[in-house]
């Protein structure tokens, strides 16, 4: 679970593209204040796992994530989970190093590792261990808070931490994926100019470079193996995805894979309209990651 297409590592307002931020759509809140528009209403991290039956009673009973939409058919089988808000980082190699070294002691993660921010990480540990998830480290004393560095029976590490956010009585308050990227100059600009996600924060320190987009709601997509398949088979037609895939709901699907490819994205497959209505686009992107962007109900 740890591999996956190289340099890569799983998801939203109206779409508007532009390189320069006096073209980024804008919003007004209750105060008046003007915010940047977040182009993507939904971020989904697709996980393909071997073992589905106890990949969904690990996340649905063990971390208690609230199951969207579950199917079983002869094309395979699949579950929505929801997952709180949705956050993209993005760091250096160097960065994730310190990262690593603070959390577990070593450099032990992949291009894709997932952050919980909960309210409880040392239950939510605990969970993950009843589950059947292996304790990697933890609790370790980060600069961001107390940690735990969990590996799921999927293979998918997690960092457990409790943010600053309110209590909000649910188990998970946010997923946050993380991708280490070799070329973090270029993957900025992909996201925030070719993309157009909010930036949160970002910072470039003698210890590594990072930053984090806002990503609107976040869920998790648990995929068997030959339900993948069928996904590939109807996005691109051969199977091209590894065990970590995001989706982005948006707008205009047609419209946004354009924008990327602009922004030095790979056109995989697409636009098609899929069993399920949806008009989908299939783009790797510059890190190496794939995307489905999807328009529900598109035509």
């Amino acid at each position: 679970m740890s591999r996956i297409i190289p340099l890569a590592l799983v998801v939203l307002a109206a779409l508007v593209f532009g390189a320069c931020s006096r073209n980024e759509p804008k919003l007004t809140t209750a105060t008046g204040a003007s915010v940047k528009a977040n182009p993507v209403h939904e971020m989904r991290v697709a996980l393909t796992v071997d073992a589905y039956d106890e990949a969904l009673r690990f996340y649905r009973e063990g971390l208690k994530m609230r199951a969207v939409e579950t199917w079983d058919r002869p094309d395979g089988s699949g579950a929505i989970l929801d997952a709180g808000l949705a956050t993209l980082e993005i760091l250096s190699t160097k960065q994730v190093e310190r990262i690593d070294r603070i959390e577990v002691g070593r450099r032990v993660s992949g291009p894709v590792r997932l952050g919980l921010d909960v309210e409880d990480p040392e239950a939510v540990a605990r969970a993950f261990e009843v589950g059947g998830a292996e304790r990697m480290a933890g609790p370790a004393a980060a600069p961001w808070g107390t940690t735990f560095r969990m590996r799921a029976p999927d293979g998918m590490q997690y960092t457990l931490y409790a943010g600053p956010g309110e209590k909000t009585g649910t188990t998970i308050r946010e997923l946050r994926i993380a991708l280490t990227v070799d070329e973090y100059e270029p993957a900025l600009r992909f996201y925030r100019d070719g993309l157009g996600l909010p930036l949160r924060k970002s910072w470039a320190e003698p210890e590594g470079s990072g930053a984090i987009f806002e990503a609107g709601r976040a869920t998790l997509e648990l995929l068997s193996t030959k339900m993948a398949e069928s996904v590939d088979r109807i996005e691109v037609g051969p199977r091209v995805a590894g065990p970590v895939r995001v989706a982005l709901e948006v707008d205009d699907s047609a419209k946004t894979g354009e924008a990327l490819m602009t922004a030095g994205a790979q056109l995989l497959g697409g636009p098609v309209v899929t069993p399920w209505m949806d008009k989908n686009v299939r783009l790797r992107a510059p890190d190496g990651m794939q995307y489905t962007l999807f328009t529900k109900h598109a035509r």
